[in-house]
């Protein structure tokens, strides 16, 4: 993402766009300021299960405040534990040599989510519109409320 070296406004349009889910501090926008921590993904605290308390804690305020907007999930998968979208939604799938790229796709969702900042995207439609440097749109799928995206990565 290399969100400081982003201009100002593709900066305000990451701070107001983006909700991250913490694995401490749960479901908030990038602009929130939190204290520095170090907790592995799936860690759990004395036994407690974090994933299953936001899930069930937070959900309601997830939905309520995604209500009026359209969602691009850019999510780890293990991060869907977190929260269940519960309408329509896009999403993207990374192939580098026709495999299904994981451990190195959050580079690459952040370098889309550059590029989304810095077209400031407001719809799918401008979304759908968007060419990616490096990544040639190979699929397109439907799946229950999820719009999958594939990507062929091309460098």
């Amino acid at each position: 993402l290399n969100y400081r070296g982003l201009s100002f406004e593709a900066q305000k349009y990451i701070d107001n766009n983006v909700l991250i889910f913490s694995n401490l501090f749960g479901p908030i926008l990038a602009k929130d300021e939190i204290a520095e921590y170090k907790l592995k993904q799936g860690e759990k605290l004395a036994g407690f299960d974090i994933c299953k308390f936001y899930e069930q804690n937070f959900s309601k305020a997830v939905d309520s405040f995604l209500e009026n907007d359209e969602i691009l999930d850019l999510r780890a998968k293990f991060y869907e534990k977190f929260y269940v979208i519960k309408k329509e939604f896009t999403t993207f799938c990374f192939l580098k040599n026709k495999k299904i790229l994981s451990h190195h796709a959050k580079a690459y969702r952040g370098e889309v989510l550059r590029q989304i900042a810095n077209a400031k995207v407001t719809s799918k439609d401008e979304l759908m519109g968007l060419n990616f440097e490096n990544l040639k749109l190979v699929d397109m799928k439907k799946i229950g409320l999820k719009n999958e995206l594939t990507f062929e990565i091309c460098e």
